[in-house]
């Protein structure tokens, strides 16, 4: 959604001013004369107010939608990392059962060379 940098844009019948990259109002940018009615009250400064006000509830509705959308990415991060500590936990048990095997295959090899020895099968 392109904006100039100022301008006046209607949404009914009311003009609204803003100013883009500004922390001043938008009052230096209207001349004294379009900033009061006929009675002397202040018109402009009504609609600048009311369209800060706009874009305020729009910002903080988005970031509502923004921190749900959070909440629930790090919800799953969190199933996602006990899944991980599952799959390391089960790893390690595989690789203690690997371990284990080939301790017992070392063991049988010994046993089977004192008897090839014993019985000097051996060559």
């Amino acid at each position: 959604m392109g904006m100039p940098p100022y301008g006046t844009y209607t949404t009914s019948h009311e003009p609204r001013i803003f100013c883009r990259n500004s922390t001043r109002p938008a009052h230096h940018l209207i001349p004294e004369s379009a900033r009061y009615n006929a009675q002397g009250d202040q018109l402009m400064t009504e609609n600048i107010e009311n369209l800060i006000l706009e874009h305020l509830r729009t910002i903080c509705a988005e970031i509502v939608t923004l921190t749900r959308k959070v909440d629930t990415l790090t919800i799953r991060v969190g199933s996602l990392e006990e899944h991980v500590a599952g799959l390391r936990r089960d790893l390690a048990l595989i690789h203690a059962d690997i371990a284990a095997t080939n301790q017992r295959l070392d063991h049988h090899e010994q046993r089977l060379d004192r008897i090839e020895r014993r019985l000097e099968l051996t060559t």
